[in-house]
């Protein structure tokens, strides 16, 4: 017996080794489930249109695969890539999510994404010429008169989406504090502020506000 279990032992040995490597291969590869939030991306945006819904820019991805794949480096590439080429008009449309086109790793399957498809509104891109509002802080200070007050340029161009860009009429500087004003004279380099986020300025938005005052 004792023969039997000491004959070729190095080979049996290098078995018993080879075997519960394999054993904790397969532990460790076990299969595992996670979610990934990921950004949406677009490709091929209409040139004339603009998206004025308010989707949400990210996705959940629930996916599965070997342990060793799903962490956060391996899922760094993960998106959700959406094909515009097909849009060429006005409207609503809804964009089923390609699990082909996610940046998975080899190995990761995709169970499914909430939510599992993205609608997005388009419209008409619209630019128009707005007035600029002087906003002033303290002018109204014991003392303090405000003789002149001009911006430059006086109007700014915008442009977005149709309806939102058609609902802007003018735009306000960020405040500009004279309570301090000592000389008769003063430039100040402000910006405007747009409150609509898909709306933007063909340029910066600075202007310069110039002020005469007398103190009394």
């Amino acid at each position: 017996m004792i023969q039997i279990v000491t004959s070729n032992w190095k080979y049996k040995a290098g078995s018993l080794v080879l075997a519960s490597l394999l054993w904790l291969g397969v532990v460790e590869e076990s299969e595992l489930a996670t979610s990934v939030l990921a950004p949406i991306q677009y490709k091929n945006l209409p040139r004339d249109l603009e998206m004025s819904s308010d989707a949400s820019d990210k996705v959940h991805l629930e996916v599965r695969g070997p342990a060793s794949k799903l962490n956060a480096a391996m899922l760094a590439d993960a998106r959700v890539l959406l094909d515009l080429s097909a849009v060429d008009q006005p409207g609503d449309r809804t964009f089923p999510i390609d699990p082909l086109s996610l940046g998975l790793p080899l190995g990761v399957s995709l169970d499914r994404t909430v939510p599992a498809q993205v609608r997005l509104h388009f419209e008409r891109r619209q630019t128009k010429e707005i007035r600029v509002t002087i906003r002033l802080r303290g002018a109204g200070a014991q003392g303090l008169e405000i003789l002149e007050q001009t911006a430059t340029p006086a109007t700014l161009r915008i442009t977005g989406p149709e309806t939102r860009v058609t609902r802007i009429d003018t735009v306000d500087t960020d405040p500009i504090d004279v309570d301090g004003l000592k000389a008769a004279v003063v430039d100040y380099q402000v910006h405007a502020y747009l409150p609509d986020p898909q709306v933007r300025f063909v340029g910066d938005g600075r202007v310069t506000v110039r002020l005469r005052v007398k103190r009394n």
